[in-house]
Formats: structure tokens, C-alpha cells, sequence
């Protein structure tokens, strides 16, 4: 831990000076993704606020939000945190049709104004989304439909390009230089936001403050410390430990901005942290994170009790909680990246489940027939990892019932379990997957049968869709040689009915 903190120490004024070869001797995926650092000071408020003003010409309620992983998941986080007396937040991260049928219904498409975010332009669930709701939104409003649609996208992207030839309302270029996962303080994460009443100012000025704070070499610095505990619990776990989060509702999206930025940035050659959302708080060679909120303090502080075992991370409450705790975890997890001795900035297996999925679609595969959850515990070790891995609408109840089951589960096999619905994992803790859990077991719960929903302009539809990614990655974890199962999620549910067993 010495060490690492030594070290840490030692190369922060060159992680600000943006010197990649902190992180790594080759400039790709690296030299490029630093902006980070310093997108607190560079978004450009002036012009979020004029897109802002523009909008609330048009008679809108409802903020469509399509983008998948880095793209969307820190609005998701701040949408509870909306001041708008009459907006609200709408994120669309799946392409589960049960879940778009849900969405659909509960638009008044009126009403509604839809952003697409995309930092390549070409994901294939960002590009599904967007011919729905644009389809939608063309039957609402005819040739005045584009009036009513932003993209946020890197310049000269595909959505870029296409965007700007449809004559979209706003075509937003964020800064190409910074990551998906690390673009909180960019347009991506604040554009949104600013559309349903937060004040992007003063979120800046939290993350702004932050980071010049962090910048410090001394020994109490929160982020050094924290990155030393992130990189040294995976040592100790041989490679991949476990991170433990805690907060005041475990069901707060702030959890899934970190598990996506933690698992995707970590876990890879073999090394990385399974992050747990939901379970047990305790376990061997577990580090726990607990999130709080205080309202006295104005900068965060980073207590270490239970032996090293459990750190506290207190930051201001309100939504500035939320900018504080991404410029803290964004330089304590690159540190730990270099600790571990793995690029933070690159997800070089994400593109296996991207290949799988475009070759299940091109052959219109199915997903095998499921297997009794038995056989599956029963071919895998008694302190294996279960990753639990569902393609339904991650906001429905069927998620909640198969989340509250897995954690059960994981209970009564005294297991560490962690759950993740499709194809939104795909971008965050499928990296980990597949660049270091080697002895998890993975059971897979596919789509809902017989909700087919067509894509305009494809040939296929969304039930097509999110059947071949779940097939795919089924094919890309067994090319990795994990231990995968399909099942059903009344399995689970008769599984731990069993008395016997439970």
C-alpha cells in the first residue's frame, strides 16, 4: 500500500500535466482520453445555457434520452436531482421491447423533445432508438419532427454527419479528447441535465474545485488514497478483488456510473475489481465503499476504518454530491489503473460482445434452450462468483423481482452476486467479464418471448435485437472460456422455493 501511494504521489503533477506515458508507453487510447481532467474548465456553459434557452421556446415536458454506457449513464444520475416544475428526464439504455413499449406509452410525443447521444455515432442500440423515436416523433409533428431532436456526438461522427444533413434542431460536438466513461463534466453528462433545471454552473464549479484540490501531492490526498485501496484490494484478491458499494439507497443511479467506470476500466488482462451493487457488505478479501452526504462540509473527505477494509467517502449533498464523487473516483481509479498496471482508458473486449452480436443478428441466431439452475451451480465452484445477466426491461418489475432473487441466492450459497441487464452491461462490467472474471458463473436470462416490436427502416426488430446480443454474448464469454448458462428467472425463483435447498 506504501508503495503504491508512494508512487501515486510521485507521478500526480504528470497526470495533470496530461502526460500519458503515466498510464502506458503508447500514446493510442491514452494521450487522447485525458481532457477529463480538465472538462470542468472547458465545457462550455455559455453554450449549454443557449441551448437550454432555445428549448424552452418549444412546449416540452419530456426529455427522451437515448445513448448506451458512458453516454448516458451520468444524466441517469442526476435526473432525481431535476428542478423543472414541469420537465422530466426519460433515459432509454436498453433495447429490451417490453421496455420501449413501456417508454413509448407513457410519451406525449406533444410534447416531447428526444437528445441521441452518441460519442462514435455508430452504436447499434443508440441507432435503433433513434429510428423509433424519431419515427415517433415524424408522426407527431411531420416535417417539423427535426425541430424536436439534439444529437451530442463526437465531431465528424456518423450521427455527426446524418444529424446535420436532416437539419436536426442542435448538433452538439463534445470534446473528442475525453472517454466515454470519463465525459461526466461534458456535454454528455450536463446537457441533459441542464434541460430539467439543474444548475450546470454550479456542477461545474463542484468538479472544478475538486480536481484543483486533488491536485495536491500530500499524503492525506483522498484520490491517492483511494486509488492505492482500489489497486491493492485486487493484488490481494490474486489479480481480481472485490469492491463492495454502499449507498443510502442501493438502487441510486450514481451506482451504475461507478460500476461502469470501476469494472470497465479495471478489468482487463486479468486484473480489475468486481464491483457489488446489491448483497451481502461483507466478505474475504472484500473493500467496501460507503458513499455519504453532509451538509456542513464543502469538501470531501475520505475516512479508513475496519483495518484498511472499508473506506467512507463524504461529499456535499445535493447534486454537487454527485460531481464531487465522479472528479474523486475518475483520478482515484486511472491511479489504480496504473497501480494494476492496465491502460484505464481502453475496453478491448467490448468489441468481442459488438462482433458476436453483429454475426448472431446476421444469422438471426436464438438463444439456447435454459438449463436448470442446479446443473449450472452444480458445474461451478461452491465460492465462484455468480453474475447474474437478464435481457428484460431494466426499470420493470420483472428486474427488481430478479434482482431481490439473485441477491437471495447469493445469500444462501454464501456467493458474491452481481446483477446486470442487457445490452446495458454490455458496456460497462462486460469488459471485466471478459478481460478478468475467469472463475465467475455466468447465468443468462434472455428476452421475453413473443414482444416482437419492428425497428423502422430495419429488417429485423428489437426482439431480433436484443436476442442476438444475448446470444452473442453468450458465444463471446465462451470464447473467453467462462462458465455461462442460460436460465429463466422463474428458475431462480423456483430454486430458492425449495425448501431443501433455501
Amino acid at each position: 500500500m506504501t508503495d503504491l501511494i508512494d508512487d501515486f504521489l510521485t507521478v500526480l503533477p504528470r497526470v495533470y500535466a496530461r502526460d500519458y506515458t503515466v498510464f502506458g508507453a503508447e500514446p493510442d487510447e491514452i494521450a487522447n482520453r485525458l481532457n477529463w481532467l480538465v472538462a470542468p474548465a472547458r465545457t462550455d456553459v455559455t453554450l449549454i445555457g443557449a441551448v437550454v434557452d432555445d428549448c424552452d421556446t418549444l412546449d416540452v415536458d419530456t426529455i427522451i434520452l437515448c445513448g448506451m454506457g458512458g453516454s448516458s449513464l451520468y444524466a441517469r444520475t442526476l435526473a432525481p436531482y431535476a428542478t423543472h416544475p414541469k420537465r422530466h428526464l426519460v433515459v432509454v439504455d436498453t433495447t429490451d421491447p417490453v421496455a420501449l413499449r413501456r417508454i413509448n406509452a407513457s410519451i406525449d410525443y406533444d410534447r416531447a423533445l428526444l437528445i441521441v447521444a452518441s460519442k462514435s455515432g455508430s452504436t447499434v442500440e443508440t441507432a435503433a432508438q433513434e429510428a423509433f423515436f424519431t419515427d415517433r416523433l415524424h408522426a407527431h409533428h411531420g416535417r417539423d419532427a427535426t425541430q424536436r431532436i439534439i444529437a451530442i456526438t463526437d465531431p465528424d461522427s456518423p450521427l455527426a454527419v446524418r444529424a446535420t444533413t436532416a437539419g436536426w434542431r442542435h448538433v452538439l460536438c463534445a470534446d473528442p479528447d475525453v472517454g466515454g466513461r470519463f465525459s461526466a463534466h461534458t456535454l454528455f453528462g450536463l446537457l441533459p441535465a441542464a434541460l430539467v433545471g439543474i444548475d450546470v454552473d454550479a456542477h461545474l464549479a463542484a468538479a472544478r474545485d475538486t480536481f484543483i484540490g486533488l491536485e495536491q501531492p500530500h499524503q492525506d490526498n483522498i484520490a491517492v488514497t483511494l486509488g492505492a485501496h482500489l489497486a491493492a484490494a485486487a493484488h490481494t484478491g490474486g489479480g481480481v478483488g472485490t469492491l463492495r458499494l454502499i449507498l443510502n439507497d442501493p438502487d441510486d443511479p450514481l451506482g451504475l456510473w461507478i460500476e461502469q467506470l470501476v469494472a470497465e476500466s479495471l478489468g482487463k488482462n486479468g486484473r480489475g475489481l468486481n464491483v457489488v451493487l446489491h448483497g451481502p457488505v461483507a466478505g474475504d478479501n472484500m473493500l467496501s465503499l460507503a458513499l455519504e452526504t453532509k451538509r456542513d462540509i464543502d469538501t470531501p473527505h475520505l475516512a479508513v476504518t475496519d483495518g484498511g477494509n472499508t473506506l467512507t467517502l463524504s461529499v456535499p449533498d445535493g447534486h454537487a454530491a454527485v460531481a464531487v464523487t465522479a472528479a474523486v473516483l475518475m483520478l482515484a481509479v486511472a491511479l489504480a489503473g496504473r497501480g494494476l498496471h492496465v491502460n484505464p482508458f481502453d475496453q478491448p473486449d467490448v468489441a468481442a460482445a459488438k462482433e458476436a452480436t453483429a454475426q448472431a443478428l446476421s444469422q438471426r441466431t436464438r438463444l439456447e434452450a435454459p438449463t436448470t439452475l442446479a446443473k449450472a451451480l452444480d458445474a461451478s465452484q461452491p465460492t465462484s462468483p455468480l453474475a447474474v445477466l437478464a435481457y428484460v426491461d431494466p426499470d420493470g418489475d420483472l428486474a427488481a423481482t430478479i434482482t431481490d432473487t439473485a441477491v437471495r441466492l447469493g445469500t444462501v450459497k454464501d456467493r458474491i452476486v452481481t446483477v446486470g441487464f442487457g445490452p446495458r452491461y454490455l458496456h460497462s462490467t462486460g469488459q471485466l467479464h471478459k478481460g478478468a472474471l475467469v472463475d465467475a458463473c455466468y447465468l443468462v436470462i434472455g428476452p421475453q418471448a413473443d414482444t416482437p416490436l419492428p425497428i423502422p427502416g430495419r429488417d429485423y426488430g428489437f426482439d431480433t435485437l436484443i436476442e442476438a446480443q444475448a446470444a452473442g454474448d453468450v458465444a463471446a464469454l465462451r470464447a473467453r472460456n467462462r462458465a455461462v448458462h442460460v436460465v429463466t428467472h422463474q428458475e431462480l425463483v423456483d430454486y430458492l422455493a425449495d425448501d431443501d435447498r433455501a
